[in-house]
């Protein structure tokens, strides 16, 4: 995945707003394995300062923010997209599994 590749990704995993065809306004892809994403949830993360249900790694990760049309339906999405290296912040679940990018 790079910055370049934002509407072909979007298009080919039929990204969209949820119960819509609507274009997602902004979807963030990280350029990691889940198993990597995984150890954030425990030793290579930390609690996110003021909010202890977030994580934030240790380390960064390159990621790449894709960025839409909203007004526009699948398949006829146009992104923009952006790179990055940076630590992520993410939510994980109880049993230490990551549910949700946060932000970067």
């Amino acid at each position: 995945m790079n910055r370049k590749s934002c509407d072909a990704v979007i298009k080919q995993r039929k990204i969209s707003e949820t119960n819509s065809k609507k274009c997602k306004k902004e979807n963030t892809f990280i350029s990691a394995s889940y198993g990597i994403v995984q150890k954030i949830c425990g030793d290579e993360g930390e609690p996110y300062p003021g909010n202890q249900n977030l994580r934030i790694s240790l380390k960064k990760f390159r990621v790449v923010n894709c960025k839409c049309n909203k007004n526009k339906s699948l398949p006829h999405c146009k992104c923009r997209g952006s790179d990055a290296n940076l630590r992520i912040v993410i939510s994980c679940d109880n049993k230490g599994n990551p549910v949700h990018y946060e932000k970067e």
